[in-house]
């Protein structure tokens, strides 16, 4: 037997490597998706804590500054995330309520 592969199987693997090498664009408005999820996400995790640093300060200034925060980019970041995970569960195999955890996360996030 020779150890050299047949042309066919050689193409084959061609052909598969080309593919796994470009994303197609099914696969890449996904990845953008994700990343506008997981950047809107840590935006808002990251207002959540500023909120608490500016209110546990005590006085006037700190409460305008949180409720400005608050009614401005919080409002807007926690509305992205919440809208993106949701176009993400739907392009999962799984769906929306699967697992237990989308399920909270979710409702953690509507309330």
């Amino acid at each position: 037997m020779s150890s050299v592969p047949a042309a066919g199987a050689t193409r084959a693997r061609v052909a598969t490597r080309s593919r796994r090498g470009t994303p197609t664009p099914a696969r890449q408005g996904r990845q953008l998706l994700l990343w506008i999820h997981i950047l809107s996400s840590v935006s808002w995790m990251s207002q959540a804590l500023a909120l608490l640093v500016l209110l546990s300060r005590g006085g006037t200034e700190g409460a305008v500054a949180a409720h400005v925060l608050d009614t401005t980019v919080l409002v807007i970041s926690a509305n992205v995330s919440a809208m993106s995970g949701f176009l993400l569960s739907s392009t999962t195999p799984w769906g929306f309520f699967l697992h237990r955890w989308v399920l909270v996360k979710f409702l953690i996030t509507v309330a």
